[in-house]
């Protein structure tokens, strides 16, 4: 299987070596890739014969993908080819081996001096073919092919087809028809430059560097690059889309992106009137796109909790939660051209808990956001983690943000909370409950904190202890 990859491979990237040996010539100079294949050189002395080498900005690129990347091989590797050596020329472009390492040429890297955004959606496409094991996959449907010409020879040499052979060509073009089998060449190069875009932007670098890529090559090699026509038996497109169909491909997946950003707005909406329903699907689609939004995860954990207090019903008054309106910026510009466990016969706790995951991932983004800080806290409140929730409403109560009035009113109901709950400073914590809701009242109207506050208050008095 390893060499039928490898014969795949040469004959994708390497058309006129297949060209030679068809036609009984002697075949040309192959690159590494192609020696491998033929068993000339081993993957142990690809170092020592062309000059691999590491490169620290190559590195940096893929550790920031991968964390980013849908997949799930366990390894992955990218080295240069530094050098020609013993008369062998470069492969026309990066490839990859069996074992998951990807071979990139030197001039290849130079053309990207300055333009990391460019190199990470390179890097990306070919981690794609990579994860999706689009290599592989060619050489199965090329050897099924095979399968099926030697089949269909054999029958019209002996100049009948029996039942047997019928079913078996049969059988046979029905794997080839299977959706993996039949994925072309052309469609894995969408789906590497779809993906490998994907995953540099999700990663921080900006989805014009796909474009640029793209941009490059045609200067380079020309509208129709890699379109070459030997291909694998059985295979009938040209292994690349010309360069125009994949820039076109590439504004689709940009429009799309770009939609459902849009959506934002309209979660917000939602949830000011509290239809978590529809805001939920609206916030999990925007974080497809970037899981590094810390607007979206707050607003996710925004709706979780609603979601929470709707199926549990938690007795007593709510605390103020706090969204955000706007998707960041800063995200925008990118655009420029499991969950903790919980009780699962408690469908509330798995909400609340969903909840609290979203904005500590939205801390871990951006952990000065006042908004989000208020949220875990009243998440924390909720799931009964009063002593924690009091810290951190008392750690920004006298934060100067334009939100503190909710701060204040959430910090009163914890502190009641705790009272009600049979505390053994009863008259210090109602003290620091109704101070903070008196300076809350200074400057909100809030009917029910000031009815009960009132009544709090009275209670106090009642049992003789301060107000």
């Amino acid at each position: 299987m390893i060499r039928l990859f490898f014969k795949c491979l040469a004959l994708i990237i390497l058309p006129g070596a297949a060209q030679a040996q068809e036609a009984g010539e002697e075949s040309p100079a192959i690159g590494y890739m192609g020696q491998l294949d033929q068993g000339l050189l081993s993957a142990e002395t690809i170092e020592e014969r062309y000059g691999v080498a590491t490169d620290p900005r190559i590195n940096s690129i893929v550790e920031k993908i991968l964390k980013n990347a849908d997949c799930s091989q366990s390894r992955a590797a990218f080295f240069v080819i530094s050098q020609k050596s013993h008369g062998q020329p470069y492969e026309k472009g990066p490839g990859t081996d069996s074992a998951g390492n990807t071979y990139i040429p030197r001039d290849w890297i130079d053309l990207f001096k300055n333009d990391d955004d460019a190199l990470a959606a390179l890097v990306g496409h070919e981690l794609a073919h990579h994860c999706f094991l689009h290599h592989f996959r060619a050489a199965r449907r090329q050897a099924l092919a095979d399968e099926l010409e030697s089949k269909f020879n054999k029958s019209l040499a002996e100049e009948a087809y029996s039942k047997e052979q019928a079913q078996q060509l049969k059988e046979l073009m029905k794997r080839l028809s299977k959706s993996e089998e039949k994925m072309t060449l052309q469609q894995h190069e969408f789906e590497a430059d779809e993906f490998g875009a994907l995953w540099s932007l999700r990663s921080g670098y900006k989805l014009a560097g796909a474009f640029k890529l793209l941009e490059i090559l045609k200067q380079k090699y020309g509208e129709l690059a890699f379109t070459n026509k030997e291909l694998l038996p059985g295979v009938n497109d040209a292994s690349h889309p010309p360069i125009s169909r994949r820039v076109e491909n590439l504004k689709k997946m940009r429009d799309k992106i770009l939609e459902t950003v849009k959506l934002f707005s309209d979660g917000v909406e939602a949830l000011k009137r509290g239809d978590y329903n529809k805001a939920l699907p609206i916030y999990l689609k925007i974080l497809k796109f970037f899981p590094t939004s810390a607007s979206a995860h707050n607003n996710l954990g925004y709706a979780y909790h609603l979601k929470y207090w709707a199926t549990a019903k938690p007795a007593g008054l709510r605390p103020a939660l706090l969204l955000h309106g706007e998707f960041e910026q800063s995200l925008l510009e990118k655009l420029e051209v499991a969950y903790r466990g919980a009780d699962e016969r408690d469908p509330g706790t798995i909400y609340l808990n969903k909840a609290i995951w979203h904005y500590r991932a939205a801390l871990e983004i951006n952990p000065a956001d006042f908004n989000t800080k208020n949220n875990l806290a009243a998440a924390l409140y909720n799931n009964g983690n009063l002593q924690v929730a009091i810290g951190m409403f008392e750690s920004f109560e006298n934060s100067e943000a334009p939100s503190k009035m909710a701060v204040l009113r959430n910090l009163g109901l914890a502190y009641k909370r705790k009272y009600d709950g049979g505390t053994a400073d009863k008259s210090e914590t109602a003290q620091k409950g109704l101070t903070a809701w008196r300076q809350y009242l200074e400057g909100h109207q809030d009917n029910d904190i000031q009815s009960l506050a009132k009544k709090w208050e009275q209670e106090v008095e009642a049992k003789g202890g301060q107000k």
